[in-house]
């Protein structure tokens, strides 16, 4: 519908906010991942359902009859949502710094621990498909949860998988500070581990998010001074190699699919647009349902899934209780009247069925406010914690930004490894002492 070209806005809004903070963005993380989110997820996605709702209807199955005073008021709800958040971002820039951080803080042995941990981890959830070679051969069917109910209680493993990115980035910090032959080739090992290993998971995103997390440590480390041309050239680099991972990933996914599993084959060739655009419309959707479906107090879902979020913790078939269904039930309900598959709302539909308009602005106030934090200590910590806060970095845009936390929870669940490592470490060190 034409009336969703309003959408132009959210393109255009980044983009001027960019420009007026283009001295620091390049070293803000935090600050660059949330105008890039709002562009792509908002902007670009916004204009992509104003040329595609019919197509939409079809391949998303929806059952949604857009009206243009809906269109405009959802639109209205993602700018307050943009600059809400905004006004979040440079909140938590002013939390105060603590640079808590020693010099030799992270050793070598930190980092080799999440690397085992993740081979292990690895290793542990293909046994379920039968070893390696079979869990790389139905990636795609695996992702797409057609397979999950035929295996066993090992699932959740898969979960911790991603903890070798701090190793990634650990050597990457002790690469640059020590850019020995020895440093060089454990960087690349870990490099070449991750691809495979997500490789496993499916995840165009993930793989896509690994040389995004590689251009924002060098981005950070190297700050200031002549060498951000060498930033710059790096995320050249990495540009020139997430634009086809996320274009064609998915075709390579359903490529090394087995020929006896029909799903892998239903995946069809998209266009860019489709892929970028279509990859978040639903979310656009998801607004417009969220501000339809409220017409008393009664209709509020009131944060019911962030309450349950402990929950989601509990490995479901490893100990038999049944987790509580999510927001994206609810939401892909509406969307599309079914309720056995999801499609998460979104963050500003999170807000809007959590508690109405004040749950928006509560929800956008905090969706900035943490990043802002996060580049606080990014930029006044030592640098021993980048492997660490640039991992969380990407994580809270690509997950919390769902607006499901069942997702968000299966997510970043491996984040829990780093402090209970490192107390487990010192515990450990004390006992020894004595």
């Amino acid at each position: 519908m034409d009336s969703a070209l309003i959408y132009l806005v959210l393109i255009v809004a980044p983009l001027l906010v960019g420009f007026i903070f283009r001295a620091r963005i390049l070293f803000s993380p935090g600050l660059l991942m949330f105008l890039f989110f709002f562009f792509l997820v908002y902007g670009v996605a916004g204009v992509y359902t104003a040329y595609n709702y019919s197509s939409d209807v079809v391949k998303l199955g929806l059952i949604i009859d857009r009206h243009d005073h809906y269109i405009f008021y959802a639109f209205f709800c993602v700018l307050i949502s943009f600059f809400v958040g905004l006004l979040g971002y440079f909140s938590g820039r002013k939390v105060p710094a603590f640079d808590f951080v020693e010099k030799k803080w992270l050793k070598p042995s930190d980092v080799n621990f999440f690397f085992f941990f993740s081979v292990a981890s690895l290793l542990v959830y293909a046994r379920q498909y039968g070893g390696l070679i079979n869990a790389l051969e139905m990636s795609a069917i695996i992702r797409s949860g057609h397979y999950d109910n035929q295996v066993g209680s090992l699932t959740f493993f898969k979960y911790f998988i991603p903890s070798v990115l701090f190793s990634l980035l650990g050597y990457l910090l002790f690469f640059c500070r020590d850019r020995s032959l020895k440093n060089l080739t454990l960087l690349f090992f870990c490099l070449v581990y991750c691809l495979v290993a997500f490789s496993f998971m499916g995840g165009r995103t993930r793989i896509a998010g690994i040389f995004l997390m590689i251009f924002f440590f060098y981005s950070v480390y190297y700050s200031g001074g002549v060498r951000v041309f060498r930033v710059f050239f790096v995320g050249l680099a990495a540009f020139l190699i997430i634009i086809p991972v996320v274009l064609y990933g998915k075709q390579f996914f359903s490529s090394m699919a087995k020929d006896n599993f029909s799903q892998a084959e239903n995946f069809e060739r998209e266009t860019v647009l489709e892929s970028i655009g279509g990859y978040f419309s639903h979310r656009v959707y998801a607004v417009e349902v969220s501000l339809s479906k409220f017409h008393h107090f009664n209709d509020v879902y009131k944060f019911d899934d962030f309450f349950k979020s402990p929950l989601f913790f509990i490995p479901e078939r490893l100990t038999g209780i049944e987790k509580p269904k999510s927001i994206s039930y609810q939401s892909t309900a509406d969307l599309t009247g079914i309720n056995e598959s999801t499609m998460p709302p979104g963050i500003v539909a999170y807000g809007i069925y959590g508690a109405w308009l004040p749950g928006l602005l509560l929800v956008s106030f905090f969706f900035g406010f943490f990043p802002g934090v996060f580049d606080r200590l990014v930029q006044s910590s030592n640098k021993a914690l980048l492997p660490f806060l640039i991992p969380l970095i990407f994580y809270w845009f690509f997950y919390v930004s769902t607006g499901d936390p069942r997702i968000i929870v299966n997510a970043m669940v491996f984040f829990l490894l780093v402090p209970a490592w490192f107390a487990s470490v010192s515990f450990l060190r004390r006992f020894l002492s004595r």
